[in-house]
């Protein structure tokens, strides 16, 4: 009897630690939640709009990817920069550098992270050396992020947006001839009035139609023109060629697209072109077909 009241005690105080085990266990494990958190936050840090987020670790903690930085313009020893920030972060420009020149940055230079669309912010600097734009391929901007990180990114040598490229780009034009009063139509087929014709800008000529030039004429292409024909070309020069060619060194000769029917030519003279190029848009041959 006396040996199983014993035993009945040493499972109660066997119990009793179990419980207190589990109970350390439990403290022990809320505390470690609790120090990963705040290692956590310390780490990751609120945004601060007074200044860079700290961070406690060196590198990227918030995929970080960088800035863009654009050439915008340079005038008059004023250089203008257009960036954003494409980080989750914010971050702050410092200067712009090469091997030989290193220009700060004026004012308040911290970017807040873009939400949705980036938007860039124009910065300006003063009395910049001319040389440090003979090599544009080599000019980087200067930036910072948590912890006083600092990064190195390429200055883009080009705007952001350029007016003349973007919409010097007529390729997208499918029909001018009501520019050019020496056009003329009959039964589907365009052909030129003069023997002599000068287009002094680009030409675009519609499908549906057939384009005819005639013995011994000549098309004297000037001002950077060209002619883009969606139409097939009928152009059989005899004794008498024809001749396409630029008296001004400029004309940038001829493009046959996607017609619907079939070129001929035959003795016919294409003389100094350059070839067709309008904005972004451009090709490699003074005179192509291609369907």
């Amino acid at each position: 009897m006396y040996i199983e009241l014993k035993s009945s005690n040493n499972q109660r105080k066997r119990s009793k630690t179990k419980k207190a085990l589990f109970i350390f266990c439990l403290i022990f494990g809320l505390m470690m939640i609790e120090i990963v958190l705040a290692y956590s936050y310390n780490l990751y840090g609120a945004t601060d709009d007074s200044a860079v987020v700290l961070t406690k670790q060196e590198g990227d903690p918030t995929s970080v990817i960088g800035i863009n930085g654009y050439l915008e313009n340079y005038s008059g020893r004023t250089l203008t920069v257009k960036i954003s920030n494409i980080n989750d972060i914010p971050v702050e420009i410092l200067n712009i550098y090469d091997s030989d020149h290193n220009y700060p940055f004026q004012g308040d230079t911290i970017i807040q992270p873009s939400k949705g669309e980036l938007i860039y912010h124009t910065f300006t600097i003063e009395d910049v050396e001319p040389s440090l734009l003979e090599d544009k391929t080599n000019i980087y901007i200067k930036y910072t992020y948590g912890d006083y990180i600092e990064k190195d990114v390429p200055l883009i040598p080009y705007r952001l947006f350029d007016d003349e490229v973007h919409f010097g780009t007529t390729i997208r034009i499918k029909d001018n001839r009501e520019e050019f009063n020496f056009i003329m139509e009959k039964d589907g087929t365009l052909y030129f009035e003069d023997d002599y014709v000068t287009i002094d800008k680009p030409m675009y000529l519609p499908q549906g139609k057939t384009l005819t030039l005639t013995p011994g004429q000549t098309i004297d292409l000037t001002k950077g023109a060209y002619i883009v024909s969606y139409a097939p070309i009928e152009a059989m020069g005899s004794e008498q060629p024809i001749t396409v060619k630029t008296s001004d060194a400029t004309g940038r000769g001829l493009y046959i697209c996607q017609a619907e029917g079939q070129s001929r030519l035959d003795h016919v003279t294409f003389d100094g072109l350059n070839t067709p190029k309008s904005g972004i848009w451009g090709l490699t041959g003074a005179v192509t077909f291609y369907q």
